[in-house]
């Protein structure tokens, strides 16, 4: 062979070398990719939820963390796997604001849940910062504001009137108000205020106290010189129970309300016969499902977390793009027509308040019992 056509043929085997080492290079890097890109289909979707488990308000956690696995056990069969993680408030600020922050950068949750007003604010802001949806259990209705922000829970307004209607349905007038420094209870009492005008119900009396505040013998002195018809009593356990005991030991007989609140209270015993204004009650089919899984009644708001928890599932089943973006649109896009509610849901309004119809409930032998709505 001519030293001419040995070359070529060096040269060829030269071009095969490399093509042969540059095609192993681009499989190795194709592998490399497919193991670092998630997915989908196997990863396990965790859900972050953000209540209090401990402290005066542990009852209503609990009973949220029982109704949110009992929604996901209901839903049945899934496509992926989901993974509810369940973080402490303690019903403080600090601690609500530290359990957000473990399950984003921890936990890297792909969306939230919250119970509370103020666990909702504080969730609901990250949320904004995060992109991550969040779906709260509120009366504050500033929780739903922003682009990820979601309430599932009568809108307070509503609540807010139907509380007048009794008020006046009872022939109430003269009201006084015990409050106390949350977001919730805030929300609650300028709810009120707001709808009170051009009727002729009046606030005859109204202080607010801070947490943690155990004797309300000198503000209740106070009240009782103002004769009001009705005690408006916007607080969260132990206050509630406090107070409610102080009412009795000053002898003062003046009946108790509110929205919402006094369903909130640890113990209903010293509540027993009293009504309040809250979102719709469940049904007893819940209740019994809730109780035979718990030991102990359907806690307030629970029934909300149960739908919560569908909610997501549905909208995460229903795609395979799991970003913060696109599910927070399937939830605005939501089909509440094809869902089956046992809260009375309806739709949302544009601002991710969920609607639902609010009720006048009674306790009656230590339970609440819907009277209205």
């Amino acid at each position: 062979m001519s030293p001419k056509g040995r070359n070529g043929i060096i040269q060829i085997n030269k071009f095969m070398k490399k093509t042969f080492w540059l095609a192993a290079i681009l499989v190795i890097v194709a592998g490399i990719w497919v193991g670092l890109k998630p997915n989908q289909s196997n990863q396990t979707i965790k859900i972050g939820v953000v209540s209090p488990l401990t402290g005066g308000k542990a009852q209503v956690g609990e009973g949220l963390r029982h109704a949110i696995l009992l929604g996901q056990q209901d839903f049945g069969n899934t496509k992926k796997q989901y993974e509810f993680v369940f973080e402490d408030s303690a019903g403080e600020s600090a601690k609500s604001a530290s359990a957000v922050q473990k399950l984003i950068s921890i936990d890297k949750v792909s969306a939230l849940i919250s119970i509370s007003s103020q666990d909702g604010n504080i969730t609901a802001k990250a949320a904004e910062e995060y992109g991550i949806p969040h779906i709260s259990i509120a009366n504050d209705s500033k929780v739903a504001h922003g682009e990820y922000n979601f309430v599932h829970w009568t809108p307070l307004d509503e609540q807010a009137k139907l509380f007048i209607e009794e008020l006046k349905r009872r022939n109430i007038k003269n009201v006084a108000i015990i409050g106390e420094n949350n977001d919730s209870s805030i929300a609650n009492i300028d709810a009120f205020k707001k709808y009170i005008a051009g009727t002729d119900i009046k606030i005859v009396w109204h202080e607010n106290f801070n947490k943690g505040t155990s004797d309300f013998r000198t503000m209740i002195t106070k009240l009782k010189e103002s004769n009001p018809e009705l005690i408006m009593l916007q607080a969260f356990s132990p206050a509630l129970e406090v107070i409610a005991a102080q009412l009795k030991e000053l002898k003062v007989a003046t009946p108790v309300s509110s929205i919402t609140n006094i369903g909130t209270a640890k113990d209903l015993k010293p509540f027993e016969g009293v009504w309040y204004v809250s979102g719709g009650q469940p049904s007893e089919d819940f209740n019994s499902k809730f109780k035979a899984g718990s030991g102990y009644d359907s806690t307030i708001g629970a029934h909300y977390g149960y739908e919560i928890a569908q909610i997501y599932l549905t909208v995460f089943e229903k795609t395979d793009d799991l970003s913060g973006e696109n599910i927070k649109e399937e939830i605005k896009d939501f089909d509440f027509s094809k869902f089956d509610s046992i809260t009375g849901l309806s739709g949302q309004d544009s601002e991710g308040q969920f609607i639902s119809p609010g009720a006048v409930i009674l306790i009656q032998n230590g339970k609440n019992v819907e009277v209205r709505n």
